[in-house]
C-alpha cells in the first residue's frame, strides 16, 4: 500500500506563463477546371472501339490560361497516360450543355494536344453508340504551384 503525505499549512506559489505564437496556414488552392476537347473539330466525338487506333484530346488554352504551365507527364484520361503530347492551336473551348460539342477549330490560343490509344481505355460499353464522359486530370508544373487541373468531355463509343 502506498503512503501519501499531506502538508498542512504549506503555501504554494504559482507562476502563470503566457505563450503567444501564430501559425500561418496556407489553404490549398482549388483545382483548376480546364476545357477539354476530345477529337477537336468533330461533333459528335465518335470513337470506334474495334479500330484500336489513337485519338486526339486537347486541353484548350485561353486568354487567361497558358497550357504551357501544365506538366504533360502528369496528365491522364480516365487513368490512362497519353502516348505523346505537343503544343498546337487545334480547339476552341465549348461552354454549353454537358456532352454538347461544336466543330470549331483553332481559336488563336495555344492548346496542349495529346494522343491516346483507344485500346487502353477502361471503357465498358453494353450497346452501340454509348455516350461516355471521360475525365482528364493532371497538374501544373511545380514552378506554377503544382495545382491539380481537371476537365472532361464526352465521346460516343461504337462497338
Amino acid at each position: 500500500m502506498k503512503k501519501t503525505k499531506f502538508l498542512i499549512g504549506a503555501s504554494l506559489t504559482m507562476m502563470l506563463v503566457t505563450l503567444s505564437f501564430s501559425i500561418n496556414v496556407i489553404a490549398p488552392e482549388e483545382d483548376i477546371y480546364v476545357y477539354v476537347d476530345i477529337k477537336p473539330g468533330s461533333c459528335p466525338n465518335s470513337i470506334m472501339m474495334k479500330s484500336h487506333g489513337v485519338f486526339t484530346v486537347a486541353i484548350c488554352g485561353e486568354e487567361d490560361f497558358d497550357v504551357t504551365h501544365i506538366d504533360p507527364a502528369t496528365v491522364t484520361l480516365v487513368g490512362v497516360a497519353p502516348l505523346r503530347w505537343s503544343y498546337e492551336d487545334v480547339a476552341t473551348p465549348f461552354d454549353g450543355e454537358p456532352c454538347g460539342c461544336h466543330e470549331e477549330g483553332p481559336d488563336g490560343y495555344l492548346d496542349l494536344k495529346f494522343k491516346f490509344r483507344i485500346g487502353e481505355l477502361p471503357i465498358l460499353i453494353g450497346s452501340d453508340k454509348t455516350v461516355v464522359t471521360l475525365d482528364l486530370i493532371g497538374q501544373l508544373k511545380a514552378e506554377f504551384g503544382g495545382t491539380v487541373i481537371e476537365g472532361s468531355d464526352c465521346a460516343v463509343f461504337s462497338i
